[in-house]
């Protein structure tokens, strides 16, 4: 999310400036590498890796059904893996990162998610290219 908005600020701003973008980098259960992890314990960060197996199902199953549908599939997998209050699991626009309801074929989207676990919040995202 953080590069997208600093990619639109950069056109719209016509800053000389270049943005090289690079992966998310993760831990090996899939739990995106973070300071914030550092708050948690050894056995909650393996638990929050839930987070990226969300965004994993997901991604696997939009076309399959609605972007609704998948979503609050997605929202029930996080609050039962220890999730309490999921802040947002959205799709949207890979480009303004406005939320899709329809995926459109040969369109880029980004699946985004922020969630607390207990008091720490954390936040990961994954690409869909349809």
């Amino acid at each position: 999310q953080q590069l997208a908005i600093i990619q639109t600020m950069t056109r719209n701003l016509q800053l000389p400036i270049t943005i090289v973008p690079c992966p998310t980098l993760r831990l090996a259960n899939g739990l995106a590498m973070s300071s914030r992890n550092e708050r948690l314990s050894d056995k909650d960060r393996e638990r929050a890796s839930i987070i990226y197996q969300t965004l994993k199902f997901v991604q696997e199953n939009l076309g399959k059904v609605t972007v609704e549908e998948v979503l609050q599939q997605g929202v029930e997998q996080l609050k039962s893996g220890g999730f309490l209050n999921p802040e947002y699991l959205e799709v949207s626009d890979a480009d303004t990162l406005e939320p899709a309801r329809i995926i459109q074929p040969n369109k880029n989207y980004v699946i985004c998610v922020a969630a607390w676990f207990g008091e720490v919040r954390l936040i990961d995202n994954i690409r869909y290219n349809s």
